[in-house]
């Protein structure tokens, strides 16, 4: 026997089961997240919150006229804004993450609905939250590169999807946050080379987009070229071979050697371009005229990243970021995706232990695992080119 408001709940719980385990999830999420709100990294320590002690004392937003820390203008425009509100700023810093979280899901979950619509979408958005190094970037560490992250992975979606103006656009916000979104810009430029279906104006979309983000330090006083110089002098911050991210330079290196005025930067410097023109040469040459998957597209745009990521020397723990959450798309529908997305996880998470809990690991060891990963995915996912299809794609 059972009572028949009993009998009404569980027929609606079952109907509607998705929904209600997407709640849940998200509930827990959010009680992991405030449950590591208190906790204060080094990167806080040290940097986050002095920067945002000494914009405050200048003024707020009267401190844009010149840098503090080495984050770009349209970053230190939203710590001066910070100082406007009572609010504990290392909330501040992680609640302005997480948001953009919420984005980022957002965007992953829109770019699956294209390369794979069968896959659920509230399990992906849920998936990409729960992701360790997600959590730990904004939670633990109070770090933004879901900022950036959200915006690079909206600029894939729209391009995927032909519309190249707010795709460039994206883009061009993801390049006012954060110099790493460098990276997805030779993929973009492939897209034009092989489709051809739109001009490399475009690009000056995201240039100006990028200035228009910087117009509150230009305001206050700081010149035209501030955005690049910002760039210019984070890049020279660190003399290392290796920043604790397991990738080629891992092998020749332990981590933080500073060997950054050997022939070893530039030479991996110029080996990382050379094996993308190879690659995209080589994509192109197989292609043809053939039409090309929304699939495959996705694939070589998280081996654009990948390829920065584990040639380039120099490389942070949170480098990666853009490439995890990606490759996540991929693990859904291809099995040998989610061996490359466990692994390549998995080496994330060492690199994030290491520098927030001191876990100690052989840099060796886990440089050798990611290349491994790296090569596996280069010659059986993304260069396997048993998938071509002569029917066009949706990228036309």
């Amino acid at each position: 026997m059972i009572f028949q408001a009993e009998q009404k709940l569980l027929s609606y719980l079952y109907d509607y089961k998705d929904k209600v385990a997407f709640g849940i999830a998200l509930a827990l999420l959010l009680v992991v997240r405030i449950k590591l709100l208190p906790f204060q990294s080094g990167d806080y320590k040290l940097f986050l919150g002095p920067w945002y002690n000494q914009i405050n004392n200048e003024g707020g937003v009267s401190a844009l006229s010149h840098q503090i820390g080495n984050y770009s203008i349209p970053y230190q425009f939203l710590i001066a804004l910070f100082t406007y509100v009572p609010i504990n700023n290392l909330y501040l810093y992680k609640g302005l993450s997480m948001v953009f979280e919420l984005l980022l899901a957002y965007f992953a979950v829109k770019i699956v609905n294209v390369v794979a619509p069968q896959v659920n979408s509230l399990f992906t958005f849920a998936i990409v939250l729960s992701l360790p190094t997600v959590i730990m970037n904004s939670a633990f560490w109070a770090q933004a590169d879901a900022i950036y992250g959200a915006f690079v992975v909206g600029a894939v979606y729209f391009l995927l999807i032909k519309k190249y103006p707010v795709s460039f656009f994206m883009l061009g916000l993801a390049l006012a946050f954060k110099l790493q979104a460098i990276f997805i810009v030779p993929f973009f430029l492939l897209v034009y080379f092989k489709e051809r279906k739109f001009s490399i104006c475009y690009f000056l979309i995201s240039i100006v987009t990028v200035w228009v983000c910087n117009l509150p330090g230009f305001i206050y006083g700081r010149n035209l070229l501030s955005p690049i110089t910002v760039y210019l002098d984070q890049s020279k911050t660190y003399s290392s071979l290796n920043m604790n991210y397991p990738n080629l330079s891992g092998i020749f290196m332990g981590s933080f050697v500073k060997t950054r005025d050997t022939w070893m930067t530039p030479f991996l410097t110029l080996f990382c371009a050379i094996v993308l023109l190879f690659g995209f040469w080589y994509f192109c040459e197989y292609y043809g005229e053939k039409k090309v998957t929304d699939m495959k597209y996705l694939q070589l745009c998280i081996w654009t990243l990948l390829t920065c990521v584990m040639l380039l020397p120099a490389m942070h723990e949170r480098y990666g970021y853009i490439a995890e959450v990606l490759l996540l798309t991929i693990a859904l529908v291809n099995r040998k995706g989610t061996i490359v997305f466990c692994g390549i996880l998995l080496i994330a998470m060492m690199a994030y232990a290491n520098y927030l809990f001191g876990v100690s690991y052989n840099m060796l060891t886990m440089s050798l695992i990611a290349v491994g990963m790296y090569l596996y995915y280069t010659f059986f996912i993304v260069f396997d080119f048993h998938e071509i299809v002569t029917k066009p794609g949706k990228l036309e």
